[in-house]
């Protein structure tokens, strides 16, 4: 498998940071490169993951509290391979999931490839997303929609491999270059930022 680096960053709040990255290191076989980027974390957190987490991860650390996009160019600036995943702290990972991502970038050639998201064990948050946008009186409005939401997920399924208009940006794997290139994650872009990424990197093909 190729080797990626891994990039946690903080989402709303550090108390999953600990489940996070224990279960991201238990499912996730070598090679890859996992580097954790914090914001304003309390002392005590962070003695707590250097201690338990030092030698399998590399910690960021910031006095300021980082919104997303300044996390994430963080992380993929210090990144040395040709992909990076970019994950929230509030993702639980399962087995097999960093080699479909990275096999579905090899076999599409795509900057960008995300899997697919539940809400609990059972249910699904989305497969991909769709973007209906419609311009009326000069402006351009956006309508978000959620594919397969709430739907319940069963041992097996028949969920295609698809294209998709905007990914959320629970976890994403990217090409490092080409994200960092084109500014896909605008450090001034606090809300949808995930539809803003990706209409930056469809604009440029």
């Amino acid at each position: 498998m190729e080797r990626c680096t891994i990039i946690v960053n903080a989402r709303d709040k550090f108390s999953t940071t600990s489940q996070c990255l224990k279960t991201l290191i238990k499912h996730t076989p070598q090679p890859y490169e996992l580097v954790v980027v914090m914001g304003g974390a309390p002392e005590h957190l962070k003695r707590q993951w250097v201690e338990r987490f030092g030698g399998q991860a590399r910690f960021i650390f910031r006095d300021e509290f980082l919104n997303q996009p300044q996390a994430r160019n963080l992380g993929l600036r210090e990144a040395t391979t040709r992909l990076a995943v970019l994950m929230d702290n509030d993702n639980f990972v399962r087995p097999g999931w960093l080699e479909a991502l990275i096999r579905c970038q090899q076999e599409t050639g795509a900057v960008l490839a995300v899997p697919l998201i539940l809400e609990t064990p059972k249910k699904i948050h989305t497969a991909g997303n769709d973007l209906y946008i419609t311009q009326e009186h000069g402006a351009a409005y956006g309508y978000k929609h959620l594919r397969y939401n709430g739907m319940v997920l069963g041992d097996r399924c028949n969920l295609p491999r698809a294209r998709t208009d905007y990914t959320e940006l629970h976890c994403q794997l990217v090409g490092v270059e080409p994200t960092l290139r084109l500014g896909a994650y605008d450090e001034r872009i606090l809300e949808v930022g995930e539809v803003v990424g990706e209409l930056v990197l469809r604009q440029r093909g």
